[in-house]
């Protein structure tokens, strides 16, 4: 059910696609619907419509009745008989609604947007690359932070759903960080600090899912608008970390390699990208048990 008619203006599309997707069941249904709002009168008694249409009045009658439950007409009396009334929303978009009826969905939600179903569109970025400068993005595992060695001892660890507070506390505790990291809504990152990367101490930054997102973590999980992976990017790191407590999609990983490379030619300097699925982190515990109390 859509909005209140009241409120159409707002949700002009909603409506436009709600009366089709009501009208397209039933060929019967679409010529009550064309008589009442054929014409100047703005109401039309039953005996009206079954005259003009034909259809017996136990027909119009489930149908107007069907219309008026959906608000895509108004009942009311006229002179003690039952009457159906038009809708200013779709009195006013009546041929929209009837052309409509003979287009496809994915063509119906492309020309008419709705909360729901937005249209999407597509920016193409040019990125001009000056000569000589080459893609240095380079992924890695956990494993491969200097400052978490201890979890090359541990191949698996029993599972631990810990709250996301925790497991950024045990991470910061483990890279011995004592900052006070507190969540808002704009952050670029859950945690910044510096950690032991190919040989050199380099800045790194994480972005963590608690349990509070479920199932296989993908790109549309990461933020509300499914951005979080590029906000993470705009971190001035140069190391960067995804950890969740289950399954990662691998186009999480994908798209955390697009950012990196983009970053590191931007930057013209290395840039480390990873992510650390349930089975890490539960390594992790096992082999950081006090920080993770």
């Amino acid at each position: 059910m859509v909005a209140p008619v009241s409120d159409y203006r707002a949700n002009k599309n909603e409506h436009i696609l709600h009366a089709i997707s009501v009208l397209k069941r039933s060929p019967r249904r679409i010529k009550v619907f064309m008589e009442i709002y054929k014409g100047s009168k703005q109401s039309k008694t039953v005996a009206e419509i079954m005259a003009k249409t034909g259809l017996t009045q136990v027909a119009v009658l489930q149908d107007g009745g069907k219309l008026s439950d959906e608000q895509i007409v108004e009942t009311v009396k006229v002179r003690g008989k039952i009457a159906y009334k038009k809708v200013a929303v779709y009195k006013t978009n009546k041929a929209k609604i009837l052309s409509g009826l003979k287009k496809s969905s994915t063509v119906l939600n492309t020309k008419y947007p709705t909360k729901q179903t937005p249209r999407v569109t597509h920016t193409v970025r040019t990125i001009r690359v000056a000569q000589g400068l080459k893609v240095q993005a380079r992924p890695i595992v956990c494993d491969d932070i200097a400052n978490f060695s201890k979890i090359k001892r541990i191949k698996s660890g029993p599972k631990k759903l810990l709250p996301e507070k925790k497991i950024k506390t045990g991470f910061a505790k483990i890279l011995k960080d004592r900052g006070v990291f507190k969540d808002w809504g704009g952050e670029k990152n859950d945690l910044f600090s510096n950690a032991t990367v190919a040989g050199a101490r380099r800045r790194i930054a994480f972005a963590f899912k608690g349990p509070a997102t479920t199932g296989v973590l993908t790109p549309a999980k990461l933020g509300k608008n499914g951005d979080q992976i590029q906000r993470l990017f705009e971190t001035a790191a140069s190391v960067f970390i995804i950890q969740y407590h289950g399954q990662i999609a691998e186009s999480v990983l994908q798209q955390m390699q697009t950012f990196a490379e983009i970053k590191s030619l931007k930057e013209n300097n290395p840039i480390w990208y990873g992510i650390i699925d349930g089975n890490d982190t539960d390594r992790l515990i096992s082999a950081y048990p006090d920080q993770f109390k």
